[in-house]
């Protein structure tokens, strides 16, 4: 047996739809996923040296590269601590005495050494980027200007010695390598986040209506007689029914309870570095649980007072069902009541889904 009523059947279909977005977003982030580890280890495979890379006419950028060198990685700047640890930027020589600047952990650049040291020589791999940043930049000149005073360097010089690119250490594994594709991570993050929020809350609805459906099918029955009733009133920038014994907000799938099983209501402001960004009308009920019964975004509650109007006829129909309800915030009054209702002096009742 389903609901029949038009809104709550549209609140029922918005949350299937919810739940199927955040399923097809969570599907399209596992692609982009596997896409990028495939064209990770793409790259892996056709990983060169940086020399062949910076003289093969195409864009350095963005490529699985290794140096081949016999000489010992000279350290020249540290950058600032960041949460993954400290690097270092350093002077490395290949076979063909060509400089390149390498990016790496201070500690990977000490074992380098020490195998360059032991065997004679070592293979360094990593990923290409821009060398961008002007602070490193004239470290490095002032190194190089310190190893070759006879060469009057200049920062012209700079891209001219180095290509005006660098080689970050990384392992060559697909999704070591996947991490430095900053903006496909991004992406990839951010679908993430907005695939599981979609999801978890579609599914959170749907399962009010599923669990109304499946195990109490008389309550539907109920609460549509409840909405045909005389004087049933729609509260839509809410999404809730006022009817004769029960409100029925739809907000979030579907909660309703009765009147009288309801302690306080009150209005919740939410901000975001100290902005408002929107409102949510919460009630305390009588086994001492706080629920939200409806969210409004800042582009309806900035524009008028519709909230705090529909908050007043919800808090008068409460009242007038429940004299002893608590109507507006107060923290001294919301701590009391919720003690005393896990005391158990409040009698719970059962027909209830919040």
């Amino acid at each position: 047996m389903q609901f029949t009523d038009e809104r709550i059947v549209k609140a029922r279909k918005t949350a299937i739809q919810n739940t199927v977005i955040g399923c097809t977003i969570l599907f399209l982030m596992m692609a982009g996923l596997f896409y990028g580890l495939a064209d990770a280890a793409s790259k892996i495979k056709k990983a060169d040296s940086f020399y062949n890379i910076m003289f093969s006419g195409e864009n350095p950028n963005s490529k699985a590269a290794y140096i081949d060198t016999e000489y010992e990685i000279l350290t020249f700047a540290y950058e600032k601590e960041r949460y993954t640890g400290k690097y270092v930027y350093c002077f490395v020589m290949d076979e063909n005495d060509y400089f390149y600047i390498l990016k790496a952990r201070e500690k990977t650049v000490d074992k380098l050494n020490e195998e360059i040291e032991a065997n004679g020589s070592t293979r360094i791999y990593g990923y290409t980027h821009e060398f961008r940043d002007r602070e490193i930049r004239g470290y490095a000149l002032e190194t190089l200007q310190e190893l070759y005073p006879e060469e009057n360097l200049t920062a012209a010089d700079i891209d001219d010695i180095f290509g005006g690119y660098e080689l970050k250490i990384t392992k060559m594994s697909p999704l070591s390598v996947l991490f430095e594709n900053s903006i496909l991570c991004g992406l990839l993050v951010i679908a993430l986040i907005i695939g599981v929020l979609f999801a978890i809350a579609g599914a959170a609805e749907l399962s009010n209506f599923i669990t109304i459906e499946q195990q109490m099918p008389e309550r539907i029955e109920l609460l549509e007689n409840e909405i045909r009733g005389e004087g049933t009133i729609w509260l839509d920038t809410l999404k809730m029914y006022l009817c004769e014994n029960y409100f029925i907000a739809l907000s979030n799938g579907i909660r309703y309870s009765k009147y009288t099983d309801l302690l306080m209501i009150y209005k919740t402001i939410h901000k975001s570095n100290f902005v408002k960004t929107g409102e949510s009308i919460s009630v305390l009920v009588t086994n001492g649980t706080i629920h939200q019964l409806a969210n409004v975004s800042r582009k309806i509650s900035f524009k008028a007072s519709e909230v705090d109007n529909e908050l007043s006829v919800f808090g008068m129909k409460a009242k007038e069902k429940n004299p002893d309800i608590f109507l507006g915030y107060d923290a001294q009054v919301l701590a009391d009541l919720q003690r005393r209702a896990k005391n158990g002096e409040f009698k719970e009742k059962e027909n209830r889904v919040l």
